[in-house]
């Protein structure tokens, strides 16, 4: 379940809401808005997993606070603190969407147990998302879980890839990233995806991969996609339950993440020079 630009901090010298920009989340004004809601664990208060805080931020006067905490669990297993469900509609098969984020991973960094999706793009089938951004112990990668999918306890996918982006998370600074996805369920979609660290002059591409399924179909039904972005971990504990959970392993540390200013566009961003290339 987020994200800013310039040259020095890629909000404002971005250009406000900027041609072709259909959703922008920046949390200046102490709201999460124009997300729905935050998933979390919602018997326990809403500031003991996410909160809007003045500093840091990478542009503006807001940023997300995400607390992943053991036992924090919206839906009874896992654990989760993530802005839902939005932009809307949600891309679907033919969509061409440009996506800009900001995130930084709080200090001191013990990484997830399994696994740590920090942006995730969902599909209805109740699959591991088609797309996602995942945080190690010490390395970031993006995921693809896409094309024909098979249900169940053995569930598959005909595109299943793990790309390593990063080899180091640079804890307590924010990554900028710049992604350009083509939609399909079939093998004519495209993930491209720039980055650069805080204090960097410029976006470096990461990954470019080509003629690739970038969404969930079953049969011939194509699932829409909808945004998740925050922190969502694996836990420690089978089945974490609404009480929370205790485990042989232990206690897994909090962890937090920041996100900041969320953008789509069905254009590319002008302000990112690299993405030109």
């Amino acid at each position: 379940m987020a994200v800013a630009l310039l040259v020095v901090g890629y909000g404002r010298a971005g250009g406000g809401s900027g041609a072709g920009i259909d959703f922008r989340s920046t949390f200046d004004d102490g709201s999460f808005a124009p997300w729905a809601h935050v998933e979390r664990e919602f018997d326990r208060p809403l500031a003991d997993s996410f909160r809007i805080v003045g500093s840091p931020t990478r542009s503006g006067s807001g940023a997300a606070m995400f607390i992943a905490r053991q036992g924090y669990s919206a839906f009874g297993y896992n654990e989760d603190s993530e802005l839902c469900c939005g932009p809307q509609p949600g891309e679907t098969e033919g969509g061409d969407y440009w996506y800009a984020w900001s995130t930084m991973f709080g200090e001191p960094w013990y990484g997830p147990y399994r696994w740590g999706i920090f942006a995730q793009w969902h599909s209805k089938f109740g699959t591991p998302p088609p797309l996602d951004f995942n945080v190690g112990v010490t390395a970031i990668s993006m995921q693809l879980h896409t094309g024909a999918v098979t249900l169940g306890s053995a569930a598959s996918w005909e595109y299943d890839r793990t790309f390593r982006l990063l080899n180091d998370v640079s804890a307590g600074r924010w990554h900028d990233f710049v992604v350009h996805v083509q939609w399909s369920a079939y093998p004519r979609g495209s993930v491209t995806v720039w980055h650069r660290l805080a204090g960097e002059p410029s976006f470096k591409r990461l990954l470019r991969v080509t003629n690739v399924p970038t969404l969930q179909r079953l049969g011939s039904e194509v699932s829409p996609v909808y945004t998740l972005f925050g922190i969502y971990r694996g836990s420690y504990c089978g089945e974490p339950t609404q009480l929370g959970c205790t485990s042989s392993r232990g206690v897994q540390p909090d962890m937090i993440v920041y996100q900041d200013e969320l953008r789509r566009s069905t254009v590319m961003f002008p302000w990112c020079l690299a993405c030109r290339r």
